[in-house]
Order: structure tokens, then sequence, then C-alpha cells
């Protein structure tokens, strides 16, 4: 009896011994799968949310066009004016596309605020949150390009997600808005700049990703 109590009390020895802790070669080959998972891992995850902001994008992209269309068909309906009311006093261009000024302004000088405020406009409830980008001085419609690197518009996108929440910033560049995709949340992904220009001499809309 004596016997089994000694055998019994060493079988637990050796158990505990064994389970007490893991040792340097298993920690090591814990760290090796973990390292080599999140190499796998992290590249589809960047990718996947990459490619969410570009489909909201392009979606964006789609209402701000379909917008634009239904502001020059109201301005054919109504007789060519130069101000659509229905949109808060949205001027019209004698070509019939909207112009992103103020109404009460004489001359058609675009302004991010002026970009902004079309956006609203034009977009009301279905309008992402835009904001004005401080980055460039205003231009008139067939103003000189503005000199804005892609340097420069990342650090005030970067800037801005640091102090506000908008999805979109506003900037008048070359006689066109360009509002930009909000930098928030991605300051350690990369330096992707996704916009929508309007270019109010034409009413093309397009998205670009650079």
């Amino acid at each position: 009896m004596e016997q089994q109590r000694s055998a019994i009390r060493c079988i637990r020895s050796v158990h505990h011994s064994g389970s007490a802790g893991f040792s340097l070669m298993q920690i090591t080959l814990a760290l090796l799968v973990l390292s080599l998972l999140l190499i796998v891992v992290l590249p589809v995850f960047f990718n996947m949310v990459d490619e969410a902001r570009d489909t909201r994008l392009k979606a964006v992209n789609i209402g701000l066009h379909s917008a634009v269309l239904r502001a020059r068909e109201k301005w054919l309906v109504n007789g060519r004016p130069s101000t659509l009311e229905t949109y808060g006093g949205l001027r019209m261009s004698k070509k019939g596309w909207p112009l992103p000024v103020d109404s009460n302004r004489r001359y058609s000088t675009i302004t991010a605020e002026g970009c902004s405020r079309f956006w609203r406009n034009l977009l009301i409830d279905a309008a992402p949150q835009v904001l004005a980008l401080s980055i460039a001085s205003d231009r008139t419609i067939a103003g000189d390009a503005t000199d804005v690197t892609k340097e420069g518009i990342n650090e005030a996108l970067r800037a801005s997600a640091d102090n506000g929440s908008a999805e979109f910033y506003a900037n008048a560049e070359q006689g066109r808005c360009r509002y930009y995709m909000s930098h928030e949340g991605q300051q350690n992904l990369n330096d992707t700049i996704r916009l929508i220009e309007y270019d109010p001499n034409n009413g093309r809309v397009i998205w670009r990703i650079l």
C-alpha cells in the first residue's frame, strides 16, 4: 500500500514539473508563428480597408455627379435662370452648370468655403460631412493653376483628421472644387490621396486616387 502511494506521488510530481511552464524553444516557436500570421494577415486587412474606402469614394462621386445633372435639368425646365432658389440660391453658369460661389457675389470666385456650401446645397440630406481645407488661396474659375504638392495636401489632411471629424475636406484649385477624403484612422497606413473633383466649366465630376 505504501509503495502504491509513493508511486502516485512520484507521478504527480512528474506531471506538475512538466506543466510548470513553457520552455524557451516553445516560446520562440509561438512568437515565430504569431509573426508569420501578422505578416500574412496585416496586408490583407489593409487591402480590405483600402478597398472599402475606394468603394465609398466612387459611391459619393456618383451621388455628386447625379446631383449636378439634376440641377442642370431643373435649370433647363425653369427657363435657364441664373440662380436656382430651390437649391438655396445656387448660382448657375451660362452653360447651365452649377457654380460653387455665393449667390450674392458679383464675381464668380471659387473658394474652399464656396465648394463646401456647393456640396451641401446639391447633396442636401445625403451629403457626407465636409469642411474647408485650409491650404490654398482663393482662385477664379479661369485662374492660374494652384501650386499644391501632394506632400502639402497630405500634411493638411493629417492635421485636419487630428482636429476634426469630417469625411471630406474641400479646396479650390485651378478653378475647380476638389473634395479630399479624410485621412482619419489611416495616419499610419499610407499617404494615398483620394479625391473627387468638380469642374464648373463643363459639369464634369471625377474621382481620383493619387
